[in-house]
């Protein structure tokens, strides 16, 4: 995986052990709260520890679509998720998970990949 960056700042990632942990934290479910939707778990997808190096947002986003895409959801972006993806690279308390959750929910389209792969 290639990534650009700037003269002062790395490209890749900062530490391995956050990826992980944003993985893990997906996977896991918690027995005392209802489970996540896919939504809410794309949401922590894009927030958790952001383990990219200068929250590298086409990394994000692309993983964000690979996310998806096993689980039987399209997912297209605009503009307007990067300006949420900027934020929660400089303020992340200033976004909301209610209102990414439901932008999320409105930019994804259900697949059913069985009938594709029939086609």
């Amino acid at each position: 995986m290639s990534s650009r960056s700037t003269p002062n700042t790395p490209a890749g990632v900062q530490n391995r052990g956050d990826i992980e942990s944003a993985v893990t934290s997906i996977e896991e479910v918690s027995f005392d709260s209802e489970p996540e939707t896919i939504h809410e778990k794309a949401y922590h997808l894009l927030v958790a520890n952001l383990p990219f190096v200068s929250a590298n947002k086409r990394t994000v986003l692309n993983v964000t679509v690979v996310f998806y895409f096993p689980n039987e959801y399209r997912f297209e972006y605009d503009n307007e998720e990067r300006t949420m993806l900027k934020g929660f690279g400089t303020d992340e308390a200033a976004i909301d998970e209610k209102d990414t959750t439901e932008y999320l929910r409105s930019h994804t389209e259900k697949l059913d990949l069985a009938r594709k792969i029939e086609e």
